[in-house]
């Protein structure tokens, strides 16, 4: 039997030929019968093998081509990977979002520095190699033990390079690349860092930036990413970090990227954030108070090392965070590479905490500054009316306590009251006065008009670590203080003593709720969002916290009563003389065991179409012998430079009188 190709060939020793002449059938095909007749036969076409050929030389071609593509093409590629290379995806971080004041001013943008760097994927493999190269970190470059065991700990598996030293010097990183040359798993790196303007309290609001974590990488940030972790970069940290890109790359056993490919997906820039801040009033605020802080120093010498101060200036129309300043401060650009161990403990050593915002996390007593919130409550409730007049000649005396006056005053109407700051007229609005049939608030409904104009609770300004200060009542002292709750107690919070507690934010959005009429707006910093690729701007919101509880008959006259303090007979005088008419109340606040007191001043102008609303506080700047009371100073100071009406040559300001000799 005849074997066959898988073509069904027949296979013979030399090759079968084909011709016109001669046909020879394959042996499975049947003979025709004989006739004896000569049959006539049609010789048959060769077969078609045209489709089959082109099949392998297309094969043929591709083996071929690709021969060629790695032999040739990509030689060098191949050889580097045979070298010890390997092909990795590359997460690419995106650039993160500027941050502008409300004029563009920059306020935070990014820079790259040199920093000493682990690359895991090059680290020896067994412990003990790794201890040499660990042991020479320590002995070169001081790195720590604890920076050694978050890498063996948290990074030996990880496909990205990361900083172990950063703000690394010329010298530094000229010495570490010689030092290291050699050294597996050791590298020298570029990296991005945050750079900020410099600007008083800065730091405090803006917050700093720091690598991402393993959360932030699962949530999808980049590894090694620039995050927010507190203040405005962690707040609006989504905003600003923008999206990652990946990208295939070659690289080499050092870490080095030998070769890449386009990008899979191209990183997208944050958002560039525009805060409602004035950097020009920042800074007026900050050197006006900065004086005040060494006038106090002066004054008390060592008595205030621990004490700050603080101011918050809003617009009363919707809630927006023109200056924020709280001393004493620090600057934003310590922690943006990476803070020294020498700097970190000169911020945490200080007993001042330049760490703390004070304008949202320190909680003081209001002094009278609360008054004309209490006006407020004591005029829609129906204890008093704008008409109501009372004898505050003389102490109130209760069950052998006696609550006096800071002065003497006669009769008294509401706005005569918040504008000579009243003590009897308080006492009676908040406590009750029988023998004048003034009945009173009352604990409970003091504190739920301290709750309409945002006390009590936190504001939800858009930074972390708020305090909500305090509206204390019978269940809580006797909860805190094991106490029950007397008439002396309500008298001294109707004049903002005793227990409560209050933030500097708190009295400036309460006080800009008095000057728009009675509308209480949620602080806040943002103000638009504009998209790097687009250059779109999307303005942010603004919350309204409250409003439509006080009639404008009401609310208007406490206006006045803050009105006529600025005039001829109020606390704050001082103040109605510069060419802007203002409105204000001055507040002074026993506190601690030293003697000293708190001086606030809050207020708005102009008074006919109020822009600005403000809280001052200088903590311990005065006591019942000295008082500096800096507070009206400031404001003026400020008031001046915003409004534009400077001091002519020689001018002390109208309210310098008010300030003693400093002692030598």
């Amino acid at each position: 039997m005849n074997s066959s190709d898988l073509f069904g060939n027949p296979k013979d020793s030399a090759p079968r030929v084909h011709t016109q002449d001669t046909y020879a059938a394959p042996a499975f095909v049947l003979p025709l019968e004989e006739s004896g007749e000569e049959l006539e036969t049609e010789q048959p076409a060769p077969r078609p093998f045209i489709g089959l050929s082109v099949f392998i030389f297309v094969i043929v071609a591709a083996l071929a081509f690709q021969c060629f593509r790695l032999q040739v093409l990509q030689n060098k590629q191949n050889q580097s990977l045979a070298e010890g290379n390997t092909l990795r995806l590359i997460t690419l971080p995106a650039d993160r979002g500027l941050v502008v004041d409300s004029t563009g001013t920059t306020l935070a943008q990014n820079s790259r520095q040199e920093a000493l760097a682990i690359n895991p994927q090059t680290l020896p493999a067994t412990k003990a190699e790794r201890t040499t190269v660990y042991a020479l970190l320590k002995q070169k470059a001081g790195i720590n033990d604890k920076t050694i065991q978050f890498v063996e700990q948290n990074r030996l598996l990880s496909p990205e390079i990361f900083p172990i030293k950063t703000n690394l010097t010329k010298d530094e990183s000229l010495l570490y690349k010689e030092w290291f040359a050699t050294t597996p798993g050791v590298v020298i790196q570029e990296i991005p860092i945050r750079s900020y303007a410099n600007l008083t309290s800065l730091g405090q609001i803006m917050g700093y930036v720091g690598e991402s974590n393993e959360q932030d990488v699962k949530n999808g940030f980049a590894l090694n990413q620039q995050l927010g972790k507190t203040g405005v970069e962690e707040i609006y940290n989504m905003d600003l970090s923008g999206t990652s890109g990946k990208q295939k790359a070659v690289v080499d056993a050092s870490g080095e990227v030998v070769s890449s490919s386009a990008p899979e997906q191209t990183p997208k820039a944050g958002d560039t954030l525009k805060l409602s801040l004035d950097s020009t009033i920042q800074t007026i605020v900050a050197a006006s108070l900065k004086n005040a802080v060494d006038l106090r120093a002066k004054t008390f010498g060592s008595k205030t090392n621990s004490l700050g101060a603080s101011v918050v200036i809003l617009n009363p129309n919707n809630g927006a965070i023109i200056s924020m300043v709280s001393l004493p401060d620090y600057d934003a650009n310590l922690f943006a590479g990476g803070i020294s161990q020498k700097d970190y403990a000169a911020l945490t050593g200080n007993p001042a905490d330049p760490l703390l915002n004070r304008t949202i996390q320190g909680e003081f007593p209001s002094g009278s500054v609360a008054k004309p919130l209490i006006a407020a409550g004591a005029l829609q409730n129906g204890v008093i009316t704008a008409n109501t007049t009372l004898d505050t000649s003389s102490p109130i005396s209760i069950g052998g306590s006696t609550f006096p006056d800071w002065k003497q005053h006669g009769m008294s109407n509401v706005q005569q009251a918040i504008a000579q700051s009243n003590d009897i007229f308080f006492y009676a609005v908040g406590g009750g006065l029988a023998s004048q049939n003034i009945k009173g608030l009352g604990i409970d409904r003091l504190n739920l008009v301290l709750d309409q104009f945002g006390l009590g609770k936190k504001t939800g300004v858009d930074l972390p670590g708020e305090l909500a200060g305090l509206n204390p009542g019978p269940t809580w002292k006797q909860a805190n203080v094991g106490e029950q709750w007397y008439i002396g107690d309500t008298y001294h919070q109707s004049i903002g003593q005793g227990y409560l507690l209050v933030t500097p934010l708190q009295m400036a959005a309460a006080t800009a709720a008095i000057a728009n009429g009675g509308t209480l707006y949620q602080p806040q910093l943002g103000w638009s969002l504009t998209d790097a690729a687009t250059g779109k701007e999307t303005l942010l919101p603004h919350k309204v916290l409250n409003s439509n509880w006080i009639s404008p008959a009401n609310i208007k006259t406490v206006q006045d009563g803050m009105a006529m303090s600025t005039q001829p007979g109020g606390t704050a005088q001082v103040l109605g003389h510069f060419g802007v008419t203002t409105a204000g109340k001055t507040g002074t606040a026993e506190f601690g065991s030293d003697g000293l007191t708190h001086s606030w001043y809050i207020g708005y102008a102009p008074v006919d179409h109020p822009q600005y609303a403000y809280a001052i506080l200088i903590e311990g700047d005065g006591n019942v012998t000295e008082a500096t009371e800096s507070s009206e100073p400031v404001a003026e100071e400020i008031l001046r430079g915003i409004f534009n009406k400077p001091l002519a040559p020689g001018q002390q300001l109208d309210s310098q009188a008010l300030l003693p000799v400093a002692k030598p």
